[in-house]
């Protein structure tokens, strides 16, 4: 992205068989240009230039990807069924006095919405494995209310073991303007 979020103007590029992308570089105009890397069973990583402080965009640069943690589970009704067609997000937050990496090369966690089959099962293989404890879980399907659950080390063997089990209730969303 070359501005501060990502839109959908924003190109994507892919990567050929050797793992090389040719990006074209925008003009000028920009203030920061960012490069946002994702593939599945892979930690995401995340290239900003700041071209107002100095940085120069470089000719070639590589980025070497680490291998990501797979996680999962299951999604289950009130009365234990499981569920199919749940929207599984999965997020990076941050706690109360961590500090914010703000550099311009770091590990990221892409967000990405997986769906459960009709076993209820879900599962991502992207997440780095140091920021297993900093992730954020999202719920939705649309007969059912959001559930938000937020990872604490002792679901930690749970989600890598894929049992961890999530049970939605009936509901509603309302949102008010």
């Amino acid at each position: 992205s070359q501005n501060e979020q990502p839109t959908a103007a924003d190109p994507v590029y892919l990567t050929d068989d050797k793992g090389v992308a040719q990006v074209n570089l925008p003009g000028l105009g920009g203030r920061r240009f960012q490069i946002s890397t994702f593939h599945m069973n892979y930690s995401g990583w995340i290239s900003t230039w700041d071209l107002n402080n100095g940085e120069v965009i470089p000719a070639q640069h590589e980025i070497r990807l680490a291998p990501g943690v797979r996680i999962g589970g299951t999604v289950l009704d009130p009365t234990g069924a499981p569920l199919r067609d749940v929207a599984v997000r999965v997020n990076r937050f941050w706690s109360g006095g961590e500090r914010i990496d703000r550099s311009n090369q770091r590990l990221n966690i892409s967000t990405v919405t997986n769906r459960t089959g009709s076993d209820g099962r879900w599962s991502v293989s992207h997440v780095p494995e140091n920021m297993l404890e900093r992730i954020a879980l999202h719920f939705a399907h649309p007969d059912y209310a959001e559930t938000n659950k937020s990872v604490a080390d002792d679901c930690l063997p749970m989600l890598r073991s894929g049992t961890f089990t999530v049970t939605l209730t009936k509901g509603m969303n309302l949102f008010g303007y």
